[in-house]
């Protein structure tokens, strides 16, 4: 997985590996980039779900927009609690992975609910 949101101007070189035998997944929580990726075609997306540090990603019942907007190229779903790098103690960190679970949970019960069924949840 490309760790970082993909700008459309760094598709073709995600691309280029793919064609090379890497199986390279990018990710995005914008909608004009999810068009630039199905427009590609050449690659698997995954919608970034914000569980919490409001960093990046898309509140759960937002991720349909873009999923739809990536079309074929649509994977799934995944989010990253970067912010559990701040606790400090067993219950800050079991509190931050239960958000960061919920989160995609709901992500994919509203995705699922509108028809789109996402291969990876993560």
């Amino acid at each position: 997985i490309y760790g970082v949101g993909i700008t459309p101007r760094k598709l073709e070189a995600v691309a280029s590996l793919n064609a090379a035998g890497a199986q390279v997944k990018v990710i995005t929580d914008d909608v004009d980039a999810a068009r630039a990726i199905a427009a590609d075609g050449r690659m698997d997306a995954l919608v970034e779900v914000d569980c919490g540090e409001h960093r990046g990603g898309v509140e759960p019942a937002d991720t349909l927009a873009v999923a739809r907007a990536l079309g074929g190229s649509f994977a799934g779903i995944f989010t990253h609690a970067g912010h559990s790098y701040a606790g400090r103690s067993l219950a800050q960190m079991a509190e931050v992975a239960e958000a960061e679970r919920a989160a995609v949970v709901r992500a994919a019960d509203a995705l699922r609910a509108a028809g789109l069924a996402p291969r990876i949840v993560s």
